[in-house]
């Protein structure tokens, strides 16, 4: 009996003195576990604000379809009360009330969307902040454990943490998946404001949402959507014409600037190239891509970024700006009149496209 009280204390003095040893273990394991739902919280909590401030522009945006269309409302009404004016304008009215309805509904879907997003953005915070009060919780019934030198206890605060862990990422990544099921299902709103169609093999991406953009709720809106269509239906990859139906459209920058509310047109360099911007082109475009089309310096340094950090294999091809400013500076034209050769000068860009893509492009 003697020997084995002896034995069984030489065990426990080798376990207290493991766990002597392990103990600046633990510390640095509790501590990088605490910064990284530290650095979580602040993640989410950013998410949180930005998601709130695109509500926010949302429902701005639906107020203001909602006076469009009672305006047209009222001049249908005016019209069919029999004033002066012809039934022609009648029919317009009816004809604009009819447009006004549906930027109204479309504006109404978008607002829907941004309050999931927030919902979600929430949700987020709340976990993350839950993981932190836990972990911490945790680590100082750890230190107690240690002073006791009790390796089970240890261990089992071990597990507990990786279960916690595993537990809130594993809520966090369903809640996601929720929403974007329920985004997908949405049959009136397919695309948000910087990207669309995503996807695709080929991507075309462009610098930053602007005001036309914002106004209708999708990429690449305005005259430089419709010169992005040109520039599309007069290149075909795989022996077919492409259009946007065919190819993804992302932003390299995704909040929307424009001079008379923002005072810049553009993301910095710095804001294109950053880990958490670059962390969310992957995840738009980072999969399936095989050939980017970047529209602007700031699109092509984005691309650069993003294929080096992730070790992607896409093709990168540079190309201006798709606007009649940019085009005009580039390409010249000796066509009759502004619209031949606004015409003629998109058909020279596409070939540009085409030449840069080393035969990717037909």
């Amino acid at each position: 009996m003697g020997l084995n009280v002896v034995t069984d204390l030489n065990i426990f003095q080798e376990t207290c003195n493991e766990i002597r040893n392990s103990e600046s273990l633990v510390h640095d394991a509790c501590s990088r576990s605490l910064s990284e739902a530290e650095r979580k919280l602040e993640e989410t909590q950013q998410e949180l604000a930005h998601s709130r401030q695109l509500l926010q522009e949302a429902i701005a945006e639906e107020m203001r379809r909602l006076a469009i269309m009672h305006e047209c409302e009222a001049e249908v009404q005016a019209a069919a009360a029999g004033l002066p004016e012809t039934a022609a304008w009648y029919a317009d009215a009816q004809r604009r009330l009819a447009i006004a309805i549906e930027e109204y509904e479309k504006a109404m879907a978008h607002r829907i969307l941004m309050e999931q997003r927030v919902a979600l953005a929430e949700q987020c915070v709340s976990m993350a902040f839950e993981m932190r009060e836990t972990l911490v919780a945790k680590y100082n019934y750890a230190q107690n454990q240690i002073s006791h030198y009790s390796s089970e206890g240890i261990n089992r605060l071990t597990q507990a943490d990786r279960t916690t862990t595993e537990y809130v990422n594993e809520s966090i990544n369903v809640s996601r998946a929720n929403v974007t099921t329920s985004q997908t299902n949405e049959t009136k709103v397919q695309y948000n404001v910087y990207s669309e169609n995503l996807g695709k093999e080929v991507v075309c991406l462009g610098s930053v949402p602007g005001q036309c953009e914002v106004q209708a709720g999708r990429p690449f809106s305005g005259q430089s959507g419709k010169n992005l269509d040109a520039i599309l239906s007069n290149i075909k990859y795989k022996g077919e014409p492409l259009s946007r139906a065919k190819v993804s459209i992302d932003n390299s920058w995704d909040r929307p600037l424009w001079m008379a509310k923002h005072g810049v047109t553009e993301a910095t360099l710095k804001q294109v190239c950053s880990e958490s911007n670059l962390s969310r082109l992957y995840n738009d475009i980072g999969k399936k891509t095989k050939i980017v089309i970047a529209f602007g310096d700031n699109a092509y340094a984005a691309a650069v970024e993003l294929k080096k950090k992730y070790n992607l294999k896409f093709t990168i091809i540079k190309a201006d700006h798709p606007s009649l400013a940019h085009i005009n500076r580039t390409y010249k034209s000796a066509k009759a009149t502004e619209q031949e050769r606004n015409i003629d000068r998109l058909r020279q860009m596409a070939d540009s496209i085409k030449k840069s893509s080393n035969g990717l492009f037909t």
